[in-house]
């Protein structure tokens, strides 16, 4: 008879919790990032960033650990979000229309690539 070992039954369901813990705690940066106009305030758009880039290194620590790539895109996402924001002019309460528009594209796509993640890892089931 093969002997299956405790821990050989119980690691999936132990990455299926960590995994839905960090991912949902995650999400909700994600979700979060506001819908970004020509009037909304700098702070904030720099304050949710904050957030988001949280949530990716949670996720790209626990993504390395079972081995996603997709995670690569996530970081890419991400990196295009923040470099869109911090391009921002010095001195600006707001981030003005044209940046407005790029970063509700850049986030858009993070929020893409972020669902597609989170489903590859399939911590929605």
């Amino acid at each position: 008879m093969k002997r299956i070992s405790l821990w050989a039954l119980l690691a999936p369901l132990i990455v299926l919790a960590s995994c839905s813990k960090i991912m949902n705690r995650s999400q909700s940066a994600i979700l979060e990032f506001p819908e970004v106009s020509g009037e909304t305030r700098l702070s904030a758009v720099k304050a949710a960033n904050e957030k988001v880039e949280s949530a990716v290194r949670d996720v790209e620590g626990y993504s390395r650990e079972v081995n996603r790539p997709r995670i690569s895109d996530v970081t890419e996402a991400f990196q295009n979000l923040r470099n869109t924001v911090n391009n921002i002019p010095g001195g600006r309460e707001t981030p003005g229309d044209s940046s407005s528009l790029q970063i509700r594209s850049d986030a858009e796509k993070l929020r893409i690539v972020w669902d597609e993640l989170y489903t590859g890892l399939q911590c929605g089931v």
